[in-house]
């Protein structure tokens, strides 16, 4: 029941943009949950707007019950005043390389449209699986193959086709290198690495690029017995 996008603003002391993805639904004696998709800027943001994307998988018929659809969010910020312009995106895990390219697509022109001639910076949870997202032999045959993990990793771009559409609008991938940004729990234990976060530059030099690990042996912040932990 909080606005949780405008308390992060404030806490943090920066400028914010929200849009709603989606109305969580799955727990009928909580108040609904509202999951979303923000842009947080130390810089001021001149105008911004959710960007809808086509639809590869209704939520409401699973088992984790939504009402909406994933989107991007796109704003203009006035840096030092010069206007740069800034999306973070949410592509669909549910859907295979074609169905998240033509979301990607959407958000490339869109971002066209609103940022022309002005340096832009994409990026976001592409869900860069290199497979369907609800194949579960997909999932076991990559988690038993070292070959196919490459493919997760080091090969990304050849089984997923939105990061070339994105190379061919003139932008460039970061992280260059193959490192995860996700590790998904198999169900017999362990875990698959998977490289699904990216940004995505164009009319500018990134000065530093670099992944943080969310592994809770690399943080060294959760106190034992908190929640984080």
């Amino acid at each position: 029941g909080k606005n949780t996008a405008l308390e992060l603003a404030r806490r943090l002391g920066m400028h914010a943009a929200f849009g709603l993805e989606f109305i969580e639904m799955v727990n009928g004696e909580d108040s609904k949950g509202f999951h979303g998709n923000a842009i947080f800027s130390r810089w001021p943001i001149r105008r911004a707007k959710a960007v809808r994307l086509p639809e590869q998988y209704n939520w409401y018929f699973d088992r984790q019950r939504r009402i909406g659809g994933r989107l991007a969010v796109l704003a203009e910020l006035d840096v030092a005043g010069k206007p740069v312009g800034v999306g973070t995106i949410h592509l669909e895990n549910r859907t295979h390389g074609p169905g998240r390219q033509a979301q990607l697509e959407a958000v490339l022109a869109e971002a066209e449209a609103m940022f022309p001639g002005l340096p832009v910076v994409l990026g976001g949870d592409l869900n860069k699986h290199t497979f369907e997202g609800r194949d579960k032999d997909a999932i076991q045959a990559v988690a038993g193959s070292p070959e196919l993990q490459r493919r997760c990793l080091e090969d990304v771009s050849a089984w997923e086709g939105c990061l070339p559409a994105a190379e061919k609008m003139g932008y460039r991938l970061l992280p260059d290198r193959a490192r995860p940004t996700r590790r998904k729990p198999l169900p017999g234990g362990g875990c698959l690495e998977l490289r699904l976060d990216w940004l995505l530059v164009r009319g500018l030099e990134a000065g530093e690029s670099r992944t943080v690990s969310t592994r809770r042996a690399d943080c060294g912040f959760a106190p034992p017995g908190s929640a984080l932990a």
